[in-house]
């Protein structure tokens, strides 16, 4: 609880800076405020080598100018079981949930308002993987140019499978 880190010019930022090949779960962060530059992420700034969060939680203030997310600014890997709540603004790609994945997404939301180009309510920018079971209530606003979406602000490759927004909560 009350977790401050305010680093605006360091890259990787959260409870957790990088993590690789790892697990995290059963882990809760409540009324957080996380400030840095690239991968900013409540629990994990940047995830690698097929990592893993389960049923775990972010809630409060992320702040990243490129890739921003509630749970995790970037990552490769599973995510299953787990939301995030609070706000996401990221000068690009940001996402309420992850701001960039590879990977996967299953049983998890983010009630989170997110700000910034490339911005979803759950996913920025998906590179690959699935996501499922999941969903986004919160308000999705673009900074200046890049495109936003109320699930993906932008997606390559990737499947999405019973999962959705809230049209009106998401602007």
């Amino acid at each position: 609880n009350d977790l401050t880190i305010n680093r605006p010019n360091t890259d990787y930022v959260g409870l957790f800076g990088v993590i690789a090949a790892s697990q995290i779960s059963n882990i809760g962060l409540t009324n957080a405020t996380i400030t840095g530059q690239l991968g900013v992420g409540g629990l994990v700034g940047q995830g690698l080598n097929n990592s893993r969060i389960s049923h775990s939680s972010a809630q409060g203030d992320f702040s990243a100018y490129l890739n921003g997310g509630g749970l995790a600014g970037n990552f490769d890997g599973t995510i299953e079981h787990s939301h995030s709540v609070g706000t996401v603004d990221a000068s690009e790609i940001s996402g309420g949930l992850v701001g960039r994945l590879v990977g996967q997404i299953s049983d998890s939301y983010s009630t989170a308002s997110v700000k910034g180009d490339f911005g979803g309510g759950l996913v920025g920018i998906m590179n690959g993987g699935q996501i499922s079971r999941s969903y986004a209530t919160g308000q999705v606003k673009k900074d200046i140019f890049g495109p936003i979406g109320g699930l993906i602000g932008s997606i390559s490759i990737g499947t999405i499978t019973n999962s959705y927004w809230n049209t009106e909560t998401s602007g």
